[in-house]
C-alpha cells in the first residue's frame, strides 16, 4: 500500500472526484516520490489524474 496525496485538488475536478468516490475502487495517475516528512522517509504517489473504473459491459439475463 501506498500513501498518496493530490496537491491543489481541493475545489478542482480532482479534488471532487476523489472525494465523491472515497472508499470506492479507483485509477490513479501520479508519480511516485519520497515523503520527508515529519523527519521520516516513505513512498508516496503525488496523483495527478484519476477516473473511475468501467463498471464494463452489462450482463443480460
Amino acid at each position: 500500500m501506498v500513501n498518496g496525496i493530490a496537491f491543489r485538488a481541493v475545489g478542482q475536478k480532482l479534488g471532487h472526484a476523489l472525494k465523491d468516490n472515497r472508499g470506492q475502487p479507483i485509477h490513479v495517475a501520479g508519480s511516485l516520490a519520497i515523503d520527508r516528512w515529519p523527519g521520516r522517509e516513505r513512498a508516496q504517489l503525488r496523483v495527478i489524474d484519476d477516473a473511475v473504473p468501467d463498471p464494463g459491459p452489462a450482463h443480460i439475463r
